[in-house]
């Protein structure tokens, strides 16, 4: 399982099993092995995929309404002389347009410029299982970051750090990267 825990960046992960379990000796042996976890019989919408076995936490919920309701992007990253500061948009058409510009840099391929593969992207870096700060605060100034993704639902996705990052992070500033 390549899951890393977005609290401790672990991956020592189990993945939840829900459901009445039918016990076998393949199943004793995943959940002795930390391999897999029982979520209880009881299936509800939003719940946790993963448990990390380290420090003790749930993530991973469904990322489904997320790419069905995201209307803005906002991304920020940088220190107090120098940033990249982003606001993604999806236009009539489904494209994706940044800071009020068509995205048709030539060096991204078609798919890039799409919302929904723009929102895609953006999910498979566990955005959504990163806690909500990483703070360093042994360093001051450096680098301060921010994500804001804005649902249909007037709900407000919010992450942020300053010196310190998630799992996933070069994943994810890559991807930002892309539209320099």
């Amino acid at each position: 399982m390549n899951r890393i825990c977005p609290a401790c960046g672990s991956k020592n992960i189990a993945k939840i099993q829900y459901g009445y379990p039918m016990m076998s000796e393949k199943l004793r042996n995943e959940l002795d092995n930390g391999k897999v976890r029982l979520g209880g019989c009881i299936i509800m919408e939003g719940a946790p995929n993963y448990y990390c076995n380290d420090c003790e936490i749930e993530f991973d919920s469904d990322t489904s309404f997320v790419l069905e309701h995201a209307t803005k992007v906002y991304y920020r990253c940088g220190s107090w002389n120098d940033s990249e500061d982003y606001t993604f948009l999806s236009n009539s058409s489904g494209l994706v347009e940044a800071n009020g510009f068509m995205l048709l840099n030539s060096a991204l391929d078609e798919n890039d410029i799409l919302w929904s593969q723009f929102i895609k992207n953006i999910l498979s870096c566990h955005i959504l299982d990163w806690q909500d700060d990483y703070i360093d605060s042994s360093i001051l100034d450096g680098v301060q970051w921010v994500i804001r993704i804005h649902l249909s639902n007037n709900e407000v996705i919010e992450k942020g750090g300053s010196n310190a990052y998630p799992p996933h992070w070069k994943k994810f500033k890559s991807l930002m990267n892309r539209f320099n």
